[in-house]
């Protein structure tokens, strides 16, 4: 099994990476972009993941992958610009989804073998103690 805390750097974090050294270096140097706000960018943001979806309907592969590297570019820039605005640490949104995946799906980080059934058990339930504690 793949070890998260292996040494080295996988080629899509190092991807990720760039991505972010590009996004904050856009942050910094775009007037428009620097004139944006997380909220602001909301729409932006929901116009990709609508285009995206559409690209799946559509089962078309090649634009899937270019509207995917748009919402992911608007995923990193909400987080910076959020950061920047003083909400939280854009890298608290990285870390927080991995633990969140963490308790949902222990088995995975573990190397417990279960079921399709038993991971939807698993995960529901995960969820379930994660409402009760908000």
């Amino acid at each position: 099994m793949e070890s998260l805390h292996k040494t080295g750097t996988s080629d899509t974090a190092q991807s990720f990476a760039v991505l972010a050294d590009a996004a904050r270096l856009v942050l910094a140097r775009c007037p428009w972009t620097s004139a944006q706000t997380a909220e602001g960018y909301t729409a932006q943001l929901r116009s990709e993941a609508d285009e995206a979806l559409l690209a799946v309907a559509n089962r078309d592969h090649e634009n899937f992958k270019e509207e995917l590297g748009d919402l992911v570019w608007d995923v990193v820039m909400c987080a910076l610009l959020a950061e920047r605005s003083g909400h939280f640490p854009a890298h608290e949104v990285f870390d927080d989804v991995v633990a969140k995946m963490r308790r949902r799906k222990p088995f995975v980080f573990d190397g417990t073998d279960v079921t399709e059934e038993e991971a939807q058990r698993i995960w529901v339930a995960a969820k379930a103690r994660e409402k009760q504690t908000r």
